[in-house]
């Protein structure tokens, strides 16, 4: 193999971490970092949003610069930019990666929650609502009382432990 790790191995996740484990190398002053397996997210917070963005974008150019001397593709559809603030007017804060705007996101999903750019997290308790109301006309179908399940599967059921 050129680059990479090998596909559905067990070791490929660690030595993918061990691989990317000094990206944090690239991180500038003044901005914060979480890295989960192949998940990665910087950020900086600012008085003024055109702080946080020269503060971002010269990490940004950094984060770009150690990929290709690593051999990483950085996939920019998958790179999203959200400037988060109480304040109700727009300031243009795009961000680039490579001479291409990062494109802006109001509702990141980010290690499996939904972010909204005011942080009230309503997008992400209303689609765990939907998932709670969808589960539960599931078990309300499963709990009939002519045809329906007994009470041990709907315990199952409902414990996620089939």
């Amino acid at each position: 193999m050129k680059e990479g790790v090998p596909q559905s191995s067990a070791i490929s996740p660690k030595l993918f971490l061990v691989y990317i484990n000094d990206i944090t190398s690239a991180i500038t002053s003044y901005v914060k970092h979480t890295l989960h397996a192949d998940d990665f997210a910087i950020w900086s917070t600012a008085e003024y949003a055109t702080t946080a963005k020269a503060r971002v974008q010269a990490t940004v150019d950094k984060v770009f610069k150690w990929s290709q001397d690593w051999g990483l593709k950085i996939n920019l559809n998958k790179t999203v930019t959200t400037k988060f603030s109480l304040k109700t007017k727009e300031r243009d804060v795009t961000l680039t990666m490579n001479g291409q705007p990062l494109t802006t996101e109001d509702t990141p999903i980010f290690l499996g929650i939904t972010l909204d750019k005011r942080l009230t997290w309503k997008p992400h308790i209303q689609k765990i609502n939907q998932r709670a109301i969808c589960r539960s006309q599931i078990m309300k179908k499963l709990s009939g009382t002519k045809r329906g399940a007994n009470s041990k599967i709907l315990r199952q059921v409902y414990q996620g432990n089939i």
